[in-house]
């Protein structure tokens, strides 16, 4: 793949891209610039595409296994193939390691046990996650690519301060999500988001949980700043289910990498089938 030149020399521009890609596939998004978001883009497709065409070449292999009684006996697992072996070595070329964290309820024993099973977490969710959702929208839809979008902002007229932006169906259609800025510091411009609700559990998840409605917010133990000179948000949120015991209500947190570009950027990038 061609890349372009992005200001830094060839070692620090791989790097820079691999910290990127790696970020939008284990967050889900992220905030760059639109030259560098490009290339993000163009790396991030290429490795889902790997992904989508080798994430269900398995096979099944029966092992031998001796228990504590020194009684043999047999279990069926499931491996990669050498085809899917090699996609998953493919990828990993372009993708950093992430710590696998411990979720929120998850005991150590529970956990130690979960991180023993995941060697590579980034791929893991590629392969596990990503690339098969993916693939069943290709198969129902046709539609293959396209796996970044777009978002309309617009600044919130009931905000006489006008430093509220309201961010179009940002997850899922029909739902607007608000964040503010803050102006207490120009040299430290902060994010603030109030809890609100951003969609239905049932289209969430398929089913209702708790009153029904999935909620975002940001929480304060982080930092969520706008880069003046890049023209981005780097955001933490977090989404929880009101109605539920604590402890089983909180969805996760996660990061937003938003980065703002221009209604004609916006018109060519859709008609590059973005």
């Amino acid at each position: 793949m061609a890349n372009r030149k992005l200001g830094r020399p060839t070692d620090q521009r791989m790097a820079m891209l691999r910290n990127q890609v790696t970020n939008l596939i284990w967050y889900g998004k992220i905030e760059t610039t639109l030259a560098r978001g490009k290339e993000v883009q163009s790396l991030a497709e290429h490795i889902i595409t790997i992904a989508m065409r080798q994430c269900d070449n398995t096979v099944e292999v029966t092992k031998k296994t001796m228990n504590d009684k020194m009684q043999s006996g047999e279990i069926t697992v499931t491996n990669d193939s050498p085809a899917r072996l090699a996609a998953r070595r493919q990828v990993m070329r372009y993708l950093y390691e992430m710590p696998v964290v411990q979720m929120e309820g998850e005991d150590k024993d529970e956990f130690k046990q979960r991180k023993k099973d995941i060697k590579h977490p980034v791929v893991e969710k590629l392969f596990r996650e990503i690339a098969p959702k993916y693939k069943k929208r290709a198969a129902e839809k046709g539609q293959g690519g396209g796996y970044t979008r777009l978002i309309k902002t617009s600044v919130d007229e009931t905000d006489e301060e006008r430093r509220t932006i309201i961010m179009h169906d940002l997850y899922y259609d029909g739902y607007d999500v608000k964040l503010r800025f803050s102006t207490d510091d120009a040299l430290n411009p902060l994010i603030e988001m109030d809890d609100q609700p951003l969609v239905t559990t049932g289209e969430a998840f398929g089913t209702v949980y708790g009153d029904g409605m999935l909620h975002i917010y940001q929480p304060t133990n982080y930092v969520s700043y706008y880069s003046a000179c890049e023209k981005f948000i780097y955001q933490y949120i977090t989404l929880w289910v009101p109605g539920m015991a604590a402890g089983t209500n909180t969805v996760g947190t996660f990061i937003h990498a938003i980065e703002w570009i221009s209604d004609d950027e916006a018109r060519v990038l859709k008609t590059q089938g973005y």
